[in-house]
């Protein structure tokens, strides 16, 4: 009588019911040709192909005498190997429990192919799936990892050393909009994941200690920010019931405060928030959270819109944000949390040529350009500005992101909260990812971000002008 593999019935199950998947380990390429991590790309049972979708969260991954197979790093079977090269075609034996499983595989480049047998005395011929011949589970799998890389959050001192990951997140997780709780001990973020096909709409709130150990998810939200004494968040969330809401910093107690309000920064000093909303243009709107009270800071239209994540400065008396003019102009400002007629000023501003047009030299809450001020035309030309601001705890630097034509990528920089000096870029962060979703520690010692990983440009056409294969 044929037995079944258990092996074979373990990657079966695997195959056809799969949890959530975290990241893969690299595992260095051998010389036997075999060894490291392979990534199945199909498989089939019976000549039946089995749903990629399912299957595609699936690691092998040999070492020198073990194979483990992983839904990328939760291990679902572990079994000692041997392989035979010098068969036609190459024999490989596995021990699963105490049933071998008998099969055959070849490489060919980057591709493995492995077929394993029907029962645990029969070796397969060929190649195949069939219901009726002893090859029956045909695995194709390509080598390394192909789970999509995501953001991870790094964190690195303000002076440019110590640049670590924060945490060992899903590879394949995006993260965004960190924020430093005040007494220094976590951090919060966004994160989705690109495996399961979702966007940001479909953000999760997560809480990191902030040595990077103890991830906490507490359910659906976006932007979170801290009260003054790290017992509540604030937060966005997208659906259901879109707008802003607090909630303790477990997770518990939500309640949704403004319904039309978007991004939410928590003042560092009392109960007050302050979110973008349209009442009745682009504005930006300060709510005491426990009595209600709310105040909007422009009293005339200024911007056709206002960006989320604002900040507030260290003694809460102004907030720092990014507008975009009716001409396409986009601006970092600082507004008073009593109102514009309080005092308004630009820090930096993009205008659609992208040379910088305002901040240092330019007009600051009234005053009027001085000798000896640096021209803004020394600097390089601006080609994007991101929407995030983070000012620090001491109010003397706010971080924005944004690529200069001098730049790979979006990088972090330092500006004058006064507008009055050059930006500054951040040392030691990865000149080749995108860094922004940006936050400073209490201390204004460490800035936590996000950072991605840039999508290789296309090589030039060659001679014949056609397009070179990478």
């Amino acid at each position: 009588m044929k037995v079944r593999s258990c092996l074979t019935v373990a990657l079966l199950l695997t195959a056809t019911n799969l949890p959530a998947a975290d990241e893969a380990p690299t595992t260095p390429r051998a010389k036997n040709g075999l060894e490291g991590i392979w990534s199945v790309t199909s498989m089939q049972d019976n000549g039946q192909m089995l749903p990629a979708s399912r299957v595609s969260l699936l690691r092998f991954v040999f070492s020198k005498e073990r194979l483990t197979i992983r839904r990328l790093d939760e291990v679902i079977a572990e079994t000692s190997y041997q392989a035979d090269p010098a068969q036609e075609p190459a024999a490989i034996d596995l021990i699963y429990g105490d049933q071998p499983t008998s099969g055959i595989f070849r490489i060919d480049g980057d591709q493995l192919t492995i077929c394993l047998g029907r029962s645990v005395n029969e070796r397969p011929k060929r190649f195949a799936s069939d219901a009726d011949s002893a090859s029956r589970v045909l695995i194709i799998l390509q080598r390394g990892d192909l789970t999509p890389e995501g953001r991870p959050l790094f964190v690195i001192r303000a002076d440019g050393t110590g640049l670590a990951r924060l945490a060992r997140l899903p590879k394949d997780m995006m993260t965004g909009s960190p924020d430093w709780s005040p007494d220094g001990t976590h951090i919060a973020c966004d994160a989705w994941r690109l495996i399961h096909k979702e966007t940001y709409v479909a953000a999760h709130i997560l809480v990191i200690r902030a040595d990077g150990t103890d991830v906490r998810d507490l359910g659906l939200g976006a932007m979170p920010s801290w009260s003054p004494d790290s017992r509540r968040i604030v937060f966005c969330r997208y659906r259901p019931n879109r707008g802003v809401w607090i909630m303790d910093a477990d997770g518990s107690h939500r309640t949704l405060i403004d319904s039309a309000g978007w991004g939410c920064d928590w003042s560092p000093t009392g109960s007050e928030i302050v979110y973008s909303a349209y009442r009745p243009f682009p504005n930006l709107i300060v709510r005491d959270v426990d009595s209600g009270e709310q105040r909007a800071l422009f009293e005339k239209k200024k911007y056709r819109m206002i960006y989320y994540n604002m900040s507030w400065s260290a003694d809460a008396k102004f907030i720092a944000f990014k507008g975009v003019r009716s001409d396409g102009t986009e601006e970092i400002a600082v507004v008073s949390a009593l109102g514009e007629r309080h005092g308004f000023w630009v820090v930096l501003g993009k205008p659609r040529g992208g040379q910088p047009q305002v901040g240092w030299g330019a007009q600051v809450a009234g005053r009027k350009k001085q000798a000896g001020d640096e021209s803004a035309s020394s600097f390089p030309r601006i080609l994007s500005l991101a929407h995030m601001v983070a000012w620090d705890g001491t109010a003397k630097s706010i971080l924005v992101s944004m690529r200069t034509k001098t730049d790979q990528a979006s990088q972090l920089y330092v500006v004058d909260p006064k507008g009055e000096q050059p930006p500054l870029r951040v040392p030691g962060q990865p000149a080749d990812r995108k860094n922004f979703g940006m936050a400073w520690s209490p201390d204004a010692k460490r800035i936590v971000f996000a950072s991605q990983m840039m999508k290789p440009k296309p090589k030039p056409a060659g001679k014949s002008g056609g397009q070179r294969r990478r």
